[in-house]
């Protein structure tokens, strides 16, 4: 399975050649997620900056909101979560969970709000945990990396945070990284992950963005 970040709260995940996008988001937010394809696009709220689903080529199957979901050879768990109400109407924040080549990734999209013990339970253990790391409307980085020591992924990937030209005001991936112990981290590429070769104990690892 390979994981890149495309920018923001967006992550391509390919497995078998399935290629699945989270959250794709517009070019107005100040940088750009380039021209990107996919099979599947998964939706973790309606906020424009998480939802711009017809800039994705391919015909994807778009999934938005709870539910058990199999799709082309993924096995996927939408699990809802409370965002502030707009103008009188009740938002929703979907966690994902992607289960293939017998890995598990966690997306917690714009979390902003802990999860409870039950909650937890249902996702079963987490390989991959993609998390929000730059506050402001998501959980504050302290409680996102107290979550993730809850869950106890093998690795943790940071998104969401503030990067070169956002237009929102983040905190900077230096933040997360201080909490979760790590001194310093080189941006990698992509992250290739099997089985066999996840760490035997939670390490973060920082996604160079793709171009």
């Amino acid at each position: 399975m390979d994981i890149t970040w495309l920018g923001h709260s967006s992550v391509k995940i390919v497995s078998r050649d399935v290629e699945l996008v989270t959250d794709p988001y517009p070019d107005t937010i100040g940088f750009s997620m380039g021209e990107q394809r996919a099979d599947i696009v998964t939706v973790s709220n309606d906020h424009p900056n998480h939802s711009d689903v017809g800039r994705i080529s391919g015909d994807p199957r778009v999934l938005q909101g709870p539910g058990q979901y199999e799709v082309m050879g993924y096995n996927i768990q939408g699990m809802g979560a409370k965002l502030e109400e707009s103008e009188g109407i009740r938002r929703i924040n979907t966690v994902f969970v992607f289960r293939s080549e017998g890995l598990s990734v966690c997306h917690l999209g714009d979390l902003n709000q802990r999860l409870t013990p039950s909650q937890l339970d249902s996702m079963g253990g987490i390989d991959v945990l993609i998390a929000p790391a730059g506050g402001e409307c998501t959980l504050e980085v302290r409680e996102i990396v107290r979550l993730a020591n809850v869950m106890a992924p093998k690795i943790v990937v940071p998104v969401h945070y503030g990067f070169e030209t956002t237009t929102e005001m983040l905190e900077p991936v230096e933040k997360i990284l201080t909490e979760l112990g790590v001194a310093e981290a080189t941006a990698q590429p992509r992250l290739n992950v099997t089985p066999t070769n996840l760490p035997r104990e939670m390490q973060a690892v920082v996604l160079r963005k793709a171009s």
